[in-house]
C-alpha cells in the first residue's frame, strides 16, 4: 500500500491511498467527504480557517517595528515592542450600555482596568483598585470634547474632535498638546 499526502492548499487537505486489494481505512481521520471507487479512496478534510482580527503597526523614523496591536475578533488586544514580545493586553466585557476593560502587563499581571458608565464616563483604576484618571466626553452637534481629570479631580487635558474629524489636544493649562498631553 502506497499513501500519498499533498501539503495543505487553500486550507483543504487531500490524502490519496491506492490500493492493491480491496480499500481499507485509510490511516489519516478525517472530516469531510470520502470518496471510494474501486481500488482508489480520496479523503478530504477542510481545515477551518481561524477568524483574523486586526492589525496595527507602529514604525519609528528607521522604519523599523516599535510597536505592533492586534485586535482579535473577540476584541482583545495584544501589544507587543518590536521584537514581537507581547508587554501589554487588555481585554473587554460588555454587559448592556456598560464594559470593563482589564489591562495586563507582559507577564499577564493585571495593571489597572477601565470602567465605563452607561452615562459614558471611563473611569480607569491601577492594580490597587485607586482611580488614576476619569474621561468624561460631552457632545455638542457633531463636536465631541473629552475631559480627562486626575485621580484628585484635577483636569489633566482635553480631546477636541471637530465636524470634519480634526482631533486636538490641550493639557491642563489649555497648550496644544499630542495625545499624552506632554
Amino acid at each position: 500500500m502506497k499513501t500519498f499526502a499533498l501539503l495543505p492548499l487553500a486550507c483543504a487537505l487531500i490524502a490519496v491511498t491506492a490500493h492493491a486489494a480491496p480499500p481499507k481505512q485509510a490511516a489519516i481521520v478525517t472530516k469531510g467527504k470520502n470518496v471510494s471507487s474501486g481500488n482508489l479512496s480520496l479523503n478530504i478534510a477542510t481545515i477551518p480557517t481561524p477568524p483574523t482580527g486586526t492589525t496595527q503597526v507602529d514604525r519609528g523614523s528607521s522604519g523599523s517595528i516599535d510597536r505592533q496591536t492586534y485586535t482579535t475578533p473577540t476584541g482583545t488586544v495584544i501589544t507587543r515592542d518590536g521584537r514581537g514580545r507581547i508587554i501589554a493586553s487588555s481585554t473587554t466585557t460588555t454587559a448592556g450600555e456598560t464594559s470593563t476593560t482589564t489591562h495586563r502587563d507582559g507577564d499577564g499581571r493585571i495593571i489597572g482596568n477601565t470602567y465605563k458608565s452607561p452615562t459614558g464616563t471611563e473611569y480607569t483604576r491601577n492594580a490597587r483598585g485607586v482611580i488614576t484618571t476619569t474621561a468624561t466626553t460631552t457632545t455638542a452637534g457633531e463636536t465631541s470634547t473629552t475631559t480627562y481629570r486626575d485621580g484628585s479631580g484635577r483636569i489633566i487635558g482635553t480631546k477636541y474632535v471637530s465636524p470634519i474629524g480634526s482631533v486636538t489636544y490641550r493639557d491642563g493649562d489649555g497648550r496644544i498638546t499630542g495625545p499624552d498631553f506632554k
